[in-house]
């Protein structure tokens, strides 16, 4: 074990659950292959066929990996080292650099804003969607019967992977007060968890799915203060991991950038990770990449920062070599190609981000019916692509079942009864601006 090791493992342990401190990644195949593919010599190490190209319909007889002359005419403009080899585990170099500059100094939305200095921020690694960023942070940071702290009103992948796979125990906490962020109710949950455990572990989202609420810019300093508060009056490690799937979908003046952004270095034992991808970034949905990212405290001093970033990717590629080998090397080609250019991203998206501000307001306007306001209480939205419509009578499941075989109008029902939930979430981003009426109407009239 060398000093740097030692040091970056001693920096992380607070942030991280048993297994977490537990897991690093083998001096195995993956690792000697990628060694040995730095050094540029003979390679001997990996499962990965290759000979002249000549048998492989290729001019020459150069030695190139092999492929089938098929696939390699739907990457005809590509060479075969962009298409066919294994990425790196943590993820294509190119792509690592360009999502870094993209998270930390995109103009989110076009609004201008900016994210965090660059510099400050690991690598990002690579993974099978944001899903399987999720996934990867959970397996390090949370254990068997761990309590995470997620919204009440939340995304059911949380109960799968978190819960079931990485084994947490998921404790719900109240999202809005008021039509606010419940700033204080999530400060009591911590602080019980701090003093619980020593180390408290929260989930936030947002735009968040399923309400499409956004948080003002004094709620996050808010929510970021109270991360602080409690690391300093307790003692604890926080880990905030912000699923930021629909970042800059924001169409009113809320904040269009995550609150990771706000939460970096505000406190030595705050740890937030951003978890975000290309499905709904880029509209790449079944691109199926996703990416962590972290950032380490400045007071941690450039050889504490650099060595605990070695530590933080040796586990997160020991999760990711575990569970799906490498994110698609094909597809980190054609997004680093694509963020070459980010400004012109950002234009591209522009009409649909316009589409989808319209058919909200199509949502507010057919909300704001007499028949609407009788049947519905909805949450606050702001932005990503949906609304949950609180019932004021009548069953969630019940008038979701009868919309879709009577109607054929399919909603996603949300009841728990143990917090009061009773709701149905209306995705309009899949519904033609006109039809918008249509839905809302056919629903209030079965409530």
């Amino acid at each position: 074990m060398t000093d740097d090791w030692r040091e970056g493992s001693e920096r992380l342990a607070p942030f991280l659950s048993a297994r977490g401190r537990k897991i690093r990644m083998p001096e195995g195949i993956r690792v000697w292959g990628e060694r040995a593919a730095r050094a540029g010599g003979i390679d001997a190490t990996m499962g990965v066929i290759r000979g002249p190209g000549a048998l492989f319909d290729a001019a020459g007889d150069a030695e190139t990996i092999a492929y089938l002359p098929g696939v390699r005419e739907a990457f005809a403009a590509w060479t075969p080292n962009e298409v066919f080899p294994y990425a790196p585990v943590a993820g294509v170099g190119v792509f690592r650099e360009r999502w870094r500059a993209w998270m930390a100094g995109k103009r989110t939305g076009g609004t201008g804003e900016e994210g965090a200095d660059p510099g400050s921020l690991t690598l990002p690694v690579a993974t099978a969607g944001v899903t399987g960023a999720l996934c990867a942070v959970g397996l390090l940071v949370t254990g068997p019967d761990d309590p995470v702290l997620v919204p009440d009103r939340r995304w059911d992948g949380y109960d799968t992977t978190l819960g079931a796979v990485c084994g947490a125990r998921l404790e719900p906490v109240r999202l809005l007060e008021r039509g606010a962020w419940a700033i204080e109710a999530w400060a009591g949950a911590m602080r019980k968890a701090a003093r619980r455990q020593g180390r408290v572990v929260c989930v936030i989202n947002f735009p968040h799915n399923p309400t499409g609420y956004v948080p003002t810019a004094r709620e996050v300093e808010a929510f970021a203060e109270t991360a602080v508060e409690v690391a300093e009056t307790t003692g604890a490690a926080v880990v905030i991991l912000c699923d930021d799937a629909y970042e800059g979908y924001v169409y009113t003046d809320r904040p269009r950038s995550s609150p990771f952004h706000r939460l970096v270095d505000r406190h030595p034992r705050v740890l937030p990770i951003k978890c975000d991808g290309i499905t709904k970034e880029l509209l790449f949905w079944g691109g199926r990449l996703g990416a962590a990212t972290t950032a380490f405290p400045e007071s941690w001093g450039s050889g504490g920062r650099g060595s605990a970033e070695t530590v933080w990717e040796n586990k997160m590629s020991a999760v990711v070599r575990g569970t799906i080998s490498s994110a698609s090397t094909s597809v980190q080609v054609l997004v680093a190609r694509l963020l070459s250019e980010p400004g012109a991203l950002v234009e591209a998206r522009r009409p649909v981000l316009d589409l989808l501000a319209e058919r909200r307001d199509a949502l507010v306007a057919a909300l704001g019916t007499s028949a609407a306001r009788a049947a519905f209480e909805p949450d606050p939205f702001h932005g990503g692509l949906f609304a949950l419509l609180n019932l004021r009578r009548g069953d969630a499941v019940a008038t979701a079942e009868r919309l879709l075989t009577e109607r054929r109008i399919g909603v996603v029902p949300f009841r728990d009864d143990s917090i009061g939930l009773n709701a149905l979430r209306v995705t309009y981003a899949t519904v033609p601006t006109d039809r918008i009426a249509e839905v809302v109407a056919a629903a209030a009239s079965i409530v």
